[in-house]
């Protein structure tokens, strides 16, 4: 080799060296090639045998060196994940986690990054070779992801497309669809179960003591104050009941499915033959069945019409002293026994005429039958689902010793069981239950059967005509019999001492993830998609030829493979201070090919330039004068990597700056209005939108961060090499690009490479920050409240002329008027809601509501309205001991009353006196109560608004005289009224009621006191019991006693055994039971109270229950944190981080090849050391390379001058000329010149 100064001549030929002087190269290795040199590969596709990728040299040689992740048990591995991940989404759509975000790093970086780093040496590797374009001077590693994939498909490299492609699938698809695909809500879980039945049936000689007006008083607290069903019953059938054999929480068990036995009815109905009998003037028909049994002289409808035209009639075959009519007559046959008789009539007209009575007339059968069924019970309420229920028998009839039918039917005919006569009951049901005051508005006429009124109630008749059909009223009974029949058997269930098991399942609701079945559907595919692209990447890499022989990771890798190349060393000599664009225009056709050492003299790898006639050995390259020329620039401009130029950095940091503001205003929002407006979308936009969209965001910052991450990488040797004397381990063996850049942290950190530690820590962080961002919109259920506008009616104002008419129910003789009783029985032992409007204190004005003109749900209206009730005033009225008469009380009544009503001062009960030989008094130790008015009239004065309350114990009331202990409670009640917040559901029941004004004793108009104590009075009345009561047992006889009765702790109140009770003790129960009934009594009247013409127009809100969004204070703090973080290392970065030295990045072989071609590195390199010296150091700079020529590059020191960032930003850097030096030598010295 020879140089000369002007005409530089280069003969390149392949030698070991350029000369002895200048590159101390060992002479070759004596080599032994295999008969084959080419790798031979298996023909099986997942391995490769260990023979097949040897070359035998004078030691044991390798190559076709890949990644262990490229190999094929990883892919393999990869792949099978993938499809497990896949089957398990498919199965229940809740195992995405362990899909690609979990995959480990090393196996994300192995299967997705490295065939793009490799990618140049695996195209030189072909027997062919490959262009520069395509092989040294790629630079896959350093593009943006999303690019990738286009380049590679462009130039066939097909792993590498692979690759990129599924990080693009992963990146931007599957991980952002992932927090899209499922949202919270409940999953159930079906559990096998044993269940236990040990329930059975009184024994048959009971049921008629058992079924009396019990039965029916449940049926009317259903039917009219919307009680719920009992457990295990629905509307028209019930089972047995069935729990789990073992301790289970209900709290989490949807329902459970169990085999048991369905108990129901049905009616058969048919028409009844209907006719006159007798003169017309008689009205009066007779019916007959057309199956033997007829009845007559019935007379349907007595009334002459007026306010109330219709009549409806129910009567059983069994007669009864409470029926009016029964079909058991000789008239009827034995096969009618299980028969009854129903009729609905009305007046056309009001002529004298039977052709005025409209008649409609059905007989009907009853059924029983049992089942044997699997139901399923649903845990919250214990009712049957209908839907449910499988037969497993064919139905049976009820037989006569599991069920007394007789008993059951007298009840319903005659309202009464069928030993009501002999066996005393407690209060309320030893009475006929009485429905008119629920129908009277109806125009129905008295008196009716409880079923007729218990029909009517079951179809939620408004108005008497829609039961004007055959078909309609066999539905209304028929309905009433199956509820009836159904409250019935409840009635007679007990606990058996022995249980049968049988098999079953529970269902538990958990909470869990919904999955939307589009997006489900889409990463199936995309797994699916994957494992396929990852098997392909599998068969492209085990084909694919490789000839390296280690792992090509750092400078000093590439120096020992490229030191044997030297017509590739020449060709790049002098190519330093080109662009990446001049590089790649300096090789347009000119292919390279890496040969592995087991086919070279010298035993090493090397690559080897093809010419363009296929001569594979193109040795000598002659270069001209204008190419030397060319080969030496004085002057370059450092290259700006655009995502490293502080215009791009500055929008990088606007957008996270944008993001962390957003965030903050969409918290701030979010606090000051409970949750933001969630759109109007389906479950899938919803997900795109809360999900979908930040995680995508997340998704995009990630590949930035690591772009930036690896570039810094890349930079970071020659940063320190720029900064001078730095030895071979920390810069040019420096291996930042052997694993992901992610994980360079502590390799960076051990290193003192703080900001590169920091950027590989914020690229880990924007994993977190996907997942704060991805959760950061969390859809919860919450309570608002809008503005609304109500309309009042309803005056607080009591119509006099009412109260006093016969329009009042209390006025009513023909009944006693109960309703409030029952309310408040229901209430107190079933927790039946009270009526719309009350509470346990006040009847409220109501207000109109019509949900149906909100247009979202409602569940509950807000409004200021008034509040009526009464504060009872009760007080003890002492203990007294008397004999034969009951004790005399003093000032009983204020003196007020006395004046204004003449009021009796005294009170003596006459329900107390044993000196009465018209009753039979009992034997034995005995009790007594008082309920009564300080008088005994039936009109509305002042002196009964004192109610009196007495209990007394006795063992000698036999004898007429017997001395007798008692105890009394006495109530001067006082009317009140106050304004209240009050909140109530769509119907008007009573959620909450906020008193906010004073209470008041008047409604503020004349005569107000005077109607509401009229009230109070209408209410003791209804309330006195003035008969005489003595008994030995410990049933009531009148409703008050028995109200505290059923209350907790007052079990006791009647039974003489026990002292006479404290009034102390009582007088907080009474005095709540008391306002109790007095708002029922005004609230289930609410005729009584005047109404306006003009409705009044009162504000309130309405509040609904909405979903909206909430961004949970983890995921925003995480977020927030995450986004800071990169915006405080951007700021560092882009200001002080990014030194620009280098005529281009050294982003492929070619690139850094030609920053070292030309020095004395290539030669005294090897074994990641230098020949010469271990201490020897390495600096970028300037310096004369072995060709005599001036070059930026790497050198050994002390052969290398660093360059001056402050001559390249002036531009001073291109050699000056003779006039230049002749006249400025001085300024140009002072200047920081570095050319030497």
């Amino acid at each position: 080799m020879f140089w000369t100064s002007k005409r530089p001549v280069v003969a390149l030929t392949e030698v070991s060296s350029y000369d002895n002087g200048s590159r101390n190269t060992s002479p070759a290795e004596k080599t032994t090639h295999s008969q084959d040199a080419r790798s031979r590969k298996s023909s099986f596709l997942w391995t490769l045998r260990k023979t097949d990728s040897e070359c035998s040299l004078e030691g044991e040689h390798k190559h076709g060196w890949k990644p262990v992740t490229l190999s094929a048990p990883v892919l393999v591995l990869v792949a099978i994940i993938e499809i497990l991940a896949q089957q398990s989404q498919r199965e229940g759509g809740l195992a995405l986690s362990p899909s690609a975000d979990d995959l480990p790093t090393y196996v994300t970086f192995g299967y997705l990054f490295l065939p793009t780093i490799i990618a140049a040496w695996f195209e030189m590797s072909k027997d062919e070779g490959a262009t520069a374009k395509n092989s040294i001077l790629l630079a896959y590693p350093y593009d943006f992801v999303g690019t990738v994939p286009i380049k590679a498909a462009r130039r066939r490299h097909w792993p590498t497309f692979l690759a990129g492609t599924v990080m693009v699938i992963i990146f931007w698809l599957i991980t952002p669809l992932q927090s899209a695909i499922m949202g919270t809500g409940i999953v159930s879980v079906k559990r096998d179960m044993a269940f236990s039945t040990n329930t059975q049936f009184e024994p048959i000689v009971e049921h008629e003591y058992l079924l009396d007006q019990s039965v029916l008083n449940e049926g009317y607290a259903i039917t009219w104050l919307n009680q719920p069903l009992p457990p295990f019953t629905a509307p028209d059938y019930t089972v047995l009941p069935f729990y789990p054999s073992r301790n289970i929480s209900l709290t989490n068990a949807a329902n459970w499915t169990g085999i048991t036995t369905k108990y129901s009815t049905a009616l058969n109905c048919w028409p009844a033959q209907a006719a006159q009998q007798g003169p017309a003037s008689r009205r009066t028909f007779y019916f007959d069945n057309g199956r033997g049994c007829n009845v007559s002289d019935i007379v349907p409808h007595p009334s002459s019409g007026g306010a109330t035209p219709f009549k409806m009639l129910y009567f059983g075959y069994q007669g009864s002293p409470y029926a009016d009519y029964a079909l058991g007559t000789p008239t009827c046959s034995s096969n009618s026994t299980h028969q009854f008789l129903a009729t609905w009539s009305t007046f056309q007209n009001f002529n004298k005429s039977i052709d005025d009575i409209h008649l409609e007339a059905i007989f009907c059968e009853t059924n029983y039958h049992k089942q044997k069924v699997q139901v399923t019970i649903t845990t919250d309420q214990l009712a049957p689902v209908s839907q449910s229920i499988i037969p497993l028998e064919s139905p049976q009839p009820l037989s006569a010793t599991e069920f007394n039918v007789s008993s059951f039917e007298y009840l319903l005919g005659a309202g009464v069981s069928a030993v009501e006569l002999f066996v005393q009951r407690e209060h309320p049901f030893g009475r006929v239950l009485e429905q008119l005051p629920k129908i009277k508005d109806l125009g129905l006429t008295w008196p009716m059967s409880p079923m007729v009124g218990f029909a009517v109630g079951s179809q939620k008749v408004t108005n008497m005509n829609e039961l004007n059909n055959q078909t309609g009223l066999a539905e209304a009974y028929n309905s009433t019999h199956q509820l009836m029949f159904s409250l019935a058997l409840r009635r007679l269930l007990l606990n058996a001492t022995t249980s049968s098991i049988s098999d079953g399942t529970v269902i538990f609701d958990l909470h869990g993830v919904i999955v939307s079945r589009l997006f489900s559907a889409v990463v199936e595919g995309l797994l699916c998609l994957v494992a396929v692209l990852t098997l392909l990447l599998c068969w492209t890499s085990s084909i694919a030829p490789c000839n390296l022989t280690r792992d090509p990771a750092s400078l000093g890798d590439l120096i020992r493979i490229c030191r044997n190349s030297l017509p590739l060393l020449e060709q790049f000599a002098g190519k330093d201070c080109l662009t990446e664009d001049d590089m790649t225009a300096t090789f347009p056709q000119q292919r390279f090919r890496l040969v592995c050492g087991c086919r070279t003299r010298s035993g090493e790898m090397k690559i080897k330039i093809l010419d363009d006639t296929g001569d594979r050995d193109a040795s000598v390259i002659i270069l001209g004068q204008e190419d030397a020329l060319s080969l030496t620039r004085g002057h370059y401009s450092p290259v700006r990597p655009y995502v490293m130029r502080r215009d791009f950095g500055l929008m990088f940091i606007l957008v996270m700056i944008t993001a962390i503001v957003g965030l903050a205003v969409l918290k701030s929002k979010e606090k000051a209005d409970g949750g933001l407006a969630q759109p109007d979308a389906s479950f899938e936009v919803l997900k795109i939108l809360l999900n979908y969209l930040p995680t995508v965001f997340a998704t995009l910052l990630e590949p930035m961060w690591v772009l930036l991450n690896r570039l810094m990488c890349m930079i970071q040797p020659f940063k320190d090499l720029w900064s001078g004397s730095r030895p071979a381990k920390g810069s040019i063996n420096a291996r930042y690009t052997s694993v992901p850049p992610q994980l360079v942290f502590w390799r960076a950190l051990g290193a003192r490479h703080f900001l590169l530690a920091t950027v590989c820590f914020v690229a880990l962080m924007s994993n977190l920050l996907a997942v704060g961002l991805s959760g950061i919109f969390n859809q919860l259920p919450v309570k608002t409240f809008q503005p609304r506008s109500f309309e009042q009616t309803l005056l607080p104002r009591l119509i006099n002329k009412t109260m006093y008419s016969l329009d009042v129910p209390w006025n009513t003789r023909a009944i006693s008027y109960e309703e409030p009783f029952y309310v408040a029985m229901n209430n107190l032992s079933q927790g039946t809601p009270l009526p719309p409007w009350h509470n346990h204190e006040y009847f409220f004005q109501p207000f109109t509501i019509d949900a149906k003109k909100d247009e979202t749900k409602v569940e509950t209206y807000k409004a200021r309205t008034r509040g009526l009730g009464v504060v009872p005033t009760c007080r003890s009225g002492g203990s007294f001991t008397s004999k034969g008469d009951g004790p005399v009380l003093q000032n009983v009544n204020s003196l007020k009353d006395m004046l204004a009503f003449d009021c009796p001062e005294t009170y003596q009960p006459g329900a107390l006196d044993t000196n009465k030989e018209m009753y039979t008094l009992p034997s034995g130790r005995s009790s007594a109560e008082v309920v009564d008015t300080v008088t005994q009239n039936f009109t509305l004065e002042g002196c009964d608004v004192t109610f009196i309350l007495g209990w007394s114990r006795s063992s000698e009331v036999e004898a007429g005289d017997g001395r007798m202990e008692t105890s009394f409670a006495m109530c001067r009640p006082v009317f009140t009224t106050a304004m209240f917040d009050l909140t109530v559901d769509t119907e008007g029941y009573v959620l909450e009621a906020d008193r906010v004004s004073e209470h008041e004793e008047d409604l503020g108009y004349p005569d107000s006191i005077k109607h509401v104590e009229s009230m109070i009075i209408v209410l003791n009345h209804l309330l006195r019991d003035n008969q005489m009561h003595w008994h030995n047992d410990t049933v009531s006889r009148d409703w008050f006693n028995y109200l505290i009765k059923i209350q907790p702790g007052f079990e006791d109140l009647l039974d003489p055994q026990t002292p006479v009770p404290n009034p102390d003790d009582l007088i907080p129960t009474i005095e709540s039971l008391y306002r109790q009934l007095y708002a029922l009594l005004l609230g289930l009247n609410d005729n009584i109270f005047e109404r306006s013409e003009k409705p009044a127009i009162i504000e309130g809100t309405r509040q609904q229950t909405e979903v909206r969004i909430f961004i949970p204070l983890a995921a925003f703090i995480i977020s927030i944190a995450v986004l800071s973080l990169n915006i405080l290392t951007a700021v560092v970065l882009y200001t002080h981080g990014v030194k620009f030295f280098l005529p281009r990045m050294p982003t492929t072989v070619g690139s850094v090849l030609a920053y070292v071609a030309p020095s004395r590195a290539v030669s005294e390199y090897h074994d990641g050391g230098v020949a010469l010296n271990k201490s020897t150091t390495f600096s970028f700079g300037r310096y004369i390379g072995v060709d005599g020529r001036a070059h930026v590059g790497i050198e050994i020191d002390p052969f290398v001058v660093p360059v001056k960032l402050s001559s390249l930003r002036k531009g001073e850097t291109q050699p000056s000329s003779l006039l230049r030096r002749t006249f400025t030598r001085k300024s140009t010295s002072e200047s920081g010149d570095t050319w030497l």
